[in-house]
């Protein structure tokens, strides 16, 4: 962007008022008032370009340039293009798969050590590539003292059957004793003398579990005291955060759960909130069995296609009807709107000529239910289309074919008059 202001200037200081030359600088870069500005915009244009175009190979210096440049607004410029890329928290970026991205992305964690990347390089301990676990378990070694605790508590979690956590936590606390101390203390564990190291991880686990069902219910009772006074988003938070982690817990308060999260979403959907009431809807059906508040997502499902189809992006409005539970696999209003875009596809697939493809979404939505009127008329014009393209092609070939024999009888007749002039020229000389 500066280059080219650089060049204006002295196109312009260099130039008479009249000369042609000045013709191709652009409207934008003859105002000094916007050359700074606009140079600016240029520049930053173009490094999002080409950062979006390395994607996963920017990743790492993204990260680390959003946490620790020196510069506010490379923090800001950082941040932006992680999310345009999907990668804005930690969990996303440790989910890229290049193992040459993911050794760099270890690397800028242990600069940044803070606990979400600590979890992050923890979970590629179990990752195919033996490149990248061995790399991530030295790290985890290198900052011991800060990944002592995630990974005990990531050892409580694990349901695998693979010990990888509870072998380097033995022996991160054979190379440093001291943490035992710093992680009885933490945690609130009794200290035993002369205690083996497994006998004290298992008791360190066990402890682990009992504070987080202890947090875990006073959490629970913390939602439902604010469900009953009404606070509905913050009885939501709360219970979000146990959801997942505390699966007994949840399963035997399950109803009580499921009327918090009703709640909340009939009031998201009266204010049109429609998006963020079906994840609250969505979230219901994880518990197995329930049937509860299907009729709530089959409207707002419903609102939300219809909301996108006005807009003019059928594509979105369509997603938005994948992935509902089967419950509402024979809804007729979602059948009804589901069919109207893909016929708006059908008809994009015509105008195109795709009929392989327009073939496709006639039989998806044929095996929606009785079809529209307007998909027999839509089949008779592909076979009407598709015989004249056959007639064309018939012609194409015809004349090329009549052309063919034209040039070879016109051929011959010029070879025929060739060879008559020969003899007469041939009779003249013996004359």
């Amino acid at each position: 962007g500066m280059t080219l202001i650089d060049l204006v200037q002295r196109v312009r200081r260099d130039s008479h008022s009249d000369e042609r030359r000045l013709g191709i600088i652009p409207e934008w870069a003859k105002s000094t008032l916007s050359q700074d500005h606009r140079a600016n915009t240029v520049l930053r244009e173009l490094l999002i370009s080409c950062v979006l175009r390395l994607s996963d190979l920017a990743i790492p210096q993204l990260v680390l340039t959003k946490y620790q440049s020196p510069s506010k607004t490379a923090q800001r410029f950082a941040g932006d293009i992680l999310l345009l890329l999907g990668r804005q928290s930690a969990k996303e970026q440790f989910a890229m798969t290049d193992p040459v991205s993911l050794i760099e992305m270890v690397k800028v964690a242990e600069k940044i050590q803070t606990r979400p990347y600590i979890d992050g390089v923890i979970s590629l301990l179990s990752n195919g590539h033996q490149e990248v676990s061995q790399v991530s378990k030295q790290t985890l070694i290198r900052v011991s003292e800060q990944a002592i605790l995630p990974l005990a508590q990531t050892y409580l979690r694990s349901t695998t059957g693979h010990f990888r956590e509870k072998e380097l936590i033995k022996e991160i606390l054979r190379r440093k004793p001291s943490l035992r101390v710093t992680v009885t203390e933490e945690v609130g564990l009794a200290a035993i003398k002369n205690e083996k190291l497994d006998q004290f991880i298992d008791r360190l686990r066990d402890k682990l579990k009992e504070n987080h069902d202890n947090k875990a219910n006073e959490s629970i009772r913390s939602a439902f005291k604010a469900f009953d006074a009404q606070q509905y988003e913050q009885s939501v938070r709360k219970l979000d955060t146990i959801l997942h982690s505390s699966p007994e817990l949840v399963r035997r308060e399950s109803e009580r759960i499921i009327d918090v999260y009703l709640k909340y979403a009939q009031i998201l959907y009266e204010s049109g909130d429609f998006d963020q009431a079906k994840q609250i809807l969505l979230k219901v059906f994880l518990f197995e069995g329930s049937n509860r508040g299907i009729a709530l997502l089959e409207k707002t499902s419903l609102a939300l296609a219809e909301g996108y189809v006005a807009l003019g992006q059928p594509r979105r409005a369509y997603e938005e009807l994948r992935g509902l539970p089967s419950q509402l696999g024979k809804s007729h209003p979602l059948k009804g709107i589901k069919t109207k875009i893909l016929m708006s596809f059908l008809d994009t697939e015509i105008a195109q000529s795709n009929f392989s493809r327009a073939r496709q979404y006639i039989r998806h939505i044929e095996s929606l239910g009785p079809p529209p009127a307007e998909l027999t008329r839509r089949k008779i014009l592909i076979v009407v289309v598709e015989n004249l393209v056959s007639v064309g092609v018939f012609l194409a070939l015809l004349v090329g074919a009549l052309l063919a024999v034209v040039i070879r009888v016109r051929s011959q007749i010029h070879r025929r008059k060739l060879a008559i002039l020969q003899e007469q020229l041939d009779t003249r000389n013996a004359d």
